[in-house]
């Protein structure tokens, strides 16, 4: 492969800034006895897939900082960038067939239900992509509804965050309820973590946030907050987020100034609830889960998804 390939793959696999890598922290949680180095090799495979399809989403929205540092559009191009997305994605899926061979438990039956779901997760996510830039190019996106919005992001982040625990559950042989239980958290865990990643969007600051604030209000997205906001605000207060809306360029006091408009509608604050209720629900699944090596690692990590 391309030396160049070969520095990127490495770059996304050992600098991100997120609080916790948690895909692969799920997957180590269903794991703990199961040291063989193939099943890191494996845990890499599913970074690496959200990875490319984190640089497409760059692309997309144009974005110039990604994790803190120029993201690789600012770097490349447009046209390099999408063609060393889709080479981190291929190297993924090649990587991920070779580490599930070495796995001497694995059947060649159970390789390929793990392969399928692979594929599929990453098929799920674009089509996820797919519906946003539909939602926020649509010149009816204020009819975009919160059940829509749910829809959205469980194909794209929640579908990241349950592949680790489906493709665990195969591998270990899990029953169907313990794999639906786990498929469940996955599902309410990733859905708080996009909403509570909607919410540092517009409160926290660019250096700890890796990216730029404001940056769904500059690119026009319709997330949950604005959604509220749509609904519950006044006539004034949904005609100023209109106008930003509205505008060629955004700048940094539309962005304040919409951000200020959320604030006193209460829609930053909805959302930090709507987050803590899934995390709830995620934990409520662990509960019911009948291995008990894996109920509190799994509540510890939807605990820390809770929004202060």
């Amino acid at each position: 492969m391309m030396p160049i390939v070969d520095e990127l793959i490495a770059e996304q696999l050992s600098f991100e800034k997120e609080q916790i890598h948690l895909i692969t922290t799920l997957y180590g949680v269903l794991m703990p006895r199961k040291t063989s180095k193939h099943h890191l090799e494996l845990a890499k495979c599913f970074e690496l897939m959200k990875s490319s399809t984190l640089i497409m989403d760059d692309f997309l929205d144009k974005s110039p900082i990604r994790n803190g540092i120029p993201s690789l559009l600012s770097r490349f191009g447009e046209e390099q960038t999408v063609l060393i997305a889709e080479l981190l994605k291929s190297s993924a899926s090649i990587a991920a067939i070779q580490a599930l061979e070495k796995l001497p438990e694995i059947d060649s039956k159970t390789r390929i239900k793990c392969m399928l779901v692979f594929e599929d997760t990453y098929r799920t996510v674009c089509l996820g992509q797919l519906e946003d830039i539909r939602v926020t190019k649509d010149v009816d996106k204020w009819s975009f509804t919160e059940k829509g919005y749910y829809g959205m992001i469980q194909k794209t982040t929640a579908s990241f965050i349950q592949l680790p625990l489906i493709i665990g559950s195969i591998i270990n042989g899990f029953n169907k309820p313990t794999y639906n239980l786990l498929n469940n958290y996955g599902l309410n865990i990733g859905m708080a973590y996009q909403i509570k990643d909607d919410v540092v969007d517009l409160i926290s600051d660019t250096v700890s946030m890796g990216k730029l604030v404001g940056g769904d209000i500059k690119e026009k997205k319709v997330r949950l907050p604005i959604i509220h906001a749509l609904r519950f605000g006044s006539a004034k207060q949904v005609d100023k987020i209109k106008i930003v809306y509205s505008k060629k360029d955004v700048t940094e006091n539309d962005i304040k100034d919409v951000i200020s408009v959320l604030n006193e509608i209460g829609s930053i604050q909805y959302s930090k609830r709507k987050a803590k209720y899934y995390c709830l629900k995620a934990i409520n699944s662990v509960k019911q889960l009948k291995i008990d090596r894996l109920k509190q690692p799994l509540k510890d990590i939807a605990a820390l998804l809770i929004p202060e």
